[in-house]
């Protein structure tokens, strides 16, 4: 609008007021956080460390007319993989091969040792002293059930068991390493038709750069899952056992890295992390000195998502991080970042609801 004075004119520009739904919101001082069952689950390298091999024989001289066998194959004991001349050599774990043919009335280590492995195959009610007509008896079982030439008439005083009848091998479960021999060669007694997989003596986590995310933890090897000790280790020998019949630790042993199985670690208990905005945290200028590796299968982040999480430095060393939570500096370790979200655990005490969105410049995180 303009109005005119005489000789002058004067100008009057009126604004028209800014209506308040398009006025700047005032700035957002603090956000509600979210909380999230994590269980830290990442991609590692479990390493199965083995005993040496073990070279297996054949019990008898001839030509080889059948054979099972192929690294990373498992061997039964009480079955046949193997025929001479097409009789059938049945595999058996004793404690102590056969080194002597047996007959009635006999004794010794190796006496109770077929006894024992013929209790467990379910062909002899108990471990024999001495052998009998049952131990006798049991053997003719188990050969005409792998149809083998059974032992001679059992009633017979002279009836013996021919250590040939055997093939030993030093476990129940024995995994095949290599093969040296195949059907149409000659063998004998001195030949070695195939190794055995050196027996699974412990299994453990490669290490891993960064720290740990603290928790029990345990191993996933395909649908298998195995409690890791302190150390990022598997010691207990059913769980060893265990893992040696899974798919793809037999696989490994005939792949270019043998015994390196592709795993992932996890917490063995979810815990309860907490979602933040990255501009929530802030941390000391010196970061705390951190190990390069960690035998345990944890780091100092989850691989929920893009972007270096917050608390690292570039040399993976964990800062001493915080926020503030009602006005007061709350310490929190880091775990993982997602989408502009920093994930975080606090003290067991500490039930956060909302944190400072910007919090002031010249606050101090303890270490």
């Amino acid at each position: 609008m303009v109005f005119s004075l005489g000789a002058g004119t004067a100008f009057l520009v009126l604004t028209p007021a800014t209506p308040a739904a398009v006025k700047p919101a005032d700035p957002v001082k603090e956000i509600a956080v979210t909380e999230r069952l994590v269980d830290d689950r990442r991609p590692v390298t479990l390493v199965a460390d083995t005993g040496p091999v073990t070279p297996i024989s054949s019990p008898r001289e001839g030509l080889v007319t059948s054979l099972e066998c192929a690294p990373g194959s498992t061997i039964e004991s009480g079955s046949s993989v193997l025929s001479v001349e097409g009789e059938p050599a049945i595999a058996l774990a004793t404690s102590v091969p056969m080194w002597r043919d047996l007959g009635i009335g006999d004794s010794g280590e190796d006496v109770r040792a077929l006894a024992t492995e013929l209790t467990r195959l379910g062909y002899l009610a108990g471990g024999e002293q001495r052998l009998d007509r049952d131990t006798l008896n049991a053997v003719n079982r188990l050969l005409t059930d792998r149809g083998a030439r059974a032992a001679r008439e059992p009633v017979a005083s002279s009836a013996r068991i021919l250590k040939d009848t055997f093939m030993w091998i030093p476990a129940v479960r024995t995994v095949v390493a290599s093969c040296a021999t195949s059907i149409g060669q000659r063998v004998s007694v001195e030949s070695t038709v195939l190794s055995a997989q050196g027996t699974l003596a412990t299994a453990h986590v490669r290490a891993v750069s960064g720290t740990i995310v603290p928790g029990a933890r345990t191993v996933v090897v395909g649908e298998d899952t195995f409690d890791l000790d302190s150390e990022g280790r598997i010691l207990d020998r059913s769980e060893l056992d265990r893992l040696a019949q899974t798919r793809i630790y037999r696989q490994s042993l005939g792949g270019d890295a043998p015994g390196e199985l592709p795993a992932a670690s996890k917490l063995t208990e979810p815990m309860t992390a907490f979602a933040v905005p990255a501009s929530a945290l802030f941390a000391s200028a010196a970061p705390e000195p951190a190990g390069a590796e960690q035998t345990q299968s944890g780091g100092a982040s989850s691989e929920m998502g893009g972007g270096e999480p917050a608390g690292e430095d570039v040399s993976g060393a964990q800062r001493p991080s915080c926020v503030v939570v009602d006005g007061r500096v709350e310490s929190i370790r880091v775990i993982g970042s997602q989408l502009g979200q920093t994930f975080v655990l606090f003290s067991d005490n500490v039930k956060p609801q909302r944190v400072s969105v910007h919090p002031a410049a010249d606050l101090k995180c303890p270490r």
